[in-house]
């Protein structure tokens, strides 16, 4: 197949990825939909890449890590079966494991990697929002996201991007900065990780709260920041 049709099914791919990121944690059955829609078109388009490397799992520290969380799924899933939701949290699992191999695999180029974090944080934006709306509306007893299904794995996956967020603030704040576009929505960044962080505060589920503060004083510690040492030890 031409390179032309080559790269029109990984625009797909990347395009589908960012539909899926921007739904995941707001509406489940298009999540659902994009998610099979993205494993068909990244499959065809490993396909024709005829890349052996693409496929074969390197069981490195990072795709080693994948495989004992979905194998601990498993086994978490068959000790305790049966309970309400069934099979519904190895799938959660399963899924969002295998989109993190799939973007893992594509090696996207830095302004994609980026655009797909802006993305992602909007639709966590977005969610937080729809939340606080449902709560004062008195649809739900406790700020969540619609496609989470509980507020434990609401509060996980809200970690999971304040963190992302953060890392990203901590790199556009940088001085000189490694990317002048960057650098000019560095407040941006760090707005939308004060929303984040509070909002995991008012879900109040220490588990991801305290796994999160852990993870931001770690990132801290690695950029060499100490004045987010210090902020995050003080959380």
């Amino acid at each position: 197949m031409s390179t032309n049709w080559s790269k029109r099914i990984d625009d797909t791919v990347y395009l589908l990825l960012c539909g899926f990121a921007l739904v995941l944690p707001i509406l489940e059955t298009p999540k659902n939909i994009l998610a099979f829609l993205l494993l068909l078109a990244w499959t065809v388009s490993r396909l024709i890449s005829r890349n052996d490397s693409l496929w074969k799992p390197s069981l490195g520290l990072v795709e080693g890590s994948l495989l004992l969380m979905v194998a601990a799924t498993v086994v978490s899933t068959a000790i305790n079966w049966p309970f309400p939701n069934g099979l519904k949290g190895f799938k959660d699992v399963f899924l969002q494991s295998l989109i993190f191999w799939v973007i893992y695999r594509a090696r996207f180029s830095e302004h994609q990697q980026l655009r797909l974090a802006e993305i992602m944080v909007l639709g966590v934006i977005i969610g937080i929002v729809w939340g606080i709306a449902d709560v004062f509306l008195g649809h739900r007893p406790q700020l969540q996201f619609h496609s989470a299904g509980a507020v434990s794995q609401s509060a996980i996956y809200l970690g999971t991007a304040f963190i992302l967020v953060f890392s990203v603030a901590l790199m556009a704040s940088e001085s000189p900065p490694p990317d002048a576009a960057l650098h000019k929505r560095a407040a941006i960044w760090w707005v939308g990780g004060t929303i984040m962080i509070v909002a995991l505060f008012l879900m109040g589920s220490r588990g991801p709260l305290a796994a999160s503060l852990l993870a931001m004083f770690a990132v801290a510690i690695l950029a060499g920041k100490k004045r987010f040492i210090l902020f995050a030890a003080a959380l």
